[in-house]
């Protein structure tokens, strides 16, 4: 039988990344985060995007009061602080429609 759900407090997407930075930084980076918010990141994945880039794909759930906007101004901030215009943009929504 097939389920399916929506999860108002979760959005999916993906951080991509110039060829400048690499797969080996990205997944490190993943696993910083995956380790910070161990219940909040529900899948964390290091893909190739575009040709000779990578992203960081994502589900976050958040527990409470969220909004997706402040989320994406906060890690963009934190992310371009860090890799500059090695990072490209990003790909992220809500809410999610789970189909398991």
């Amino acid at each position: 039988m097939v389920d399916v759900s929506t999860d108002e407090n979760m959005i999916a997407g993906i951080w991509k990344f110039r060829s400048s930075v690499s797969h080996e930084e990205l997944v490190e980076l993943a696993k910083g985060w995956k380790e910070l918010a161990p219940d909040w990141y529900v899948d964390l994945h290091v893909r190739g995007c575009g040709k000779d880039q990578y992203g960081i794909g994502f589900k976050y759930r958040h527990p409470g009061h969220f909004h997706m906007r402040q989320y994406i101004a906060h890690m963009s901030d934190v992310l371009r602080k860090r890799f500059g215009n090695g990072l490209l943009g990003w790909d992220i929504s809500s809410p999610i429609t789970i189909i398991s």
